[in-house]
């Protein structure tokens, strides 16, 4: 039941933002807003766990990129600037700023994320410089 509400909320995300209510969410998913609440107690506790999958998704890719013994600095680098968490992949930028300001927890968590992410290209960086593959 929780996949399938968390499939439909994805979908609502993509399709309104974040704006979406509980009760928007329960008529796609075809459940009541009782049984809806019985999964998720709150918006914010759906939209956290959406951004938490998301997030472990985006740590697997990236581990991925960075221990993958085929790939080169520049690929790896090429690879590591692209990613986006799954979850949020297909949203516009509106969804970000909604995110930003309507939900200042959950966002903190994609914050932290990425800037872990930017401290693996700083570090890729500095091996590359030090290989000549950077300037």
């Amino acid at each position: 039941m929780q996949e399938r509400i968390l499939q439909c909320a994805r979908q609502e995300i993509e399709t309104r933002g974040i704006r979406f209510t509980m009760a928007d969410l329960a008529r796609r998913t075809g459940i009541s807003t009782k049984t809806l609440y019985a999964s998720f107690p709150s918006k914010e506790a759906l939209i956290e766990r959406i951004i938490a999958e998301s997030i472990e998704e985006l740590k697997a890719e990236e581990d991925r990129i960075l221990y993958d013994p085929n790939l080169g600095l520049q690929e790896k680098m090429r690879e590591l600037l692209a990613l986006v968490p799954g979850g949020f992949s297909r949203t516009d930028l509106r969804v970000w700023y909604e995110l930003k300001r309507y939900y200042p927890a959950q966002w903190q968590m994609i914050e932290e994320v990425y800037q872990e992410e930017w401290e693996h290209v700083r570090v890729l960086l500095e091996q590359g410089i030090e290989a000549g593959v950077f300037r």
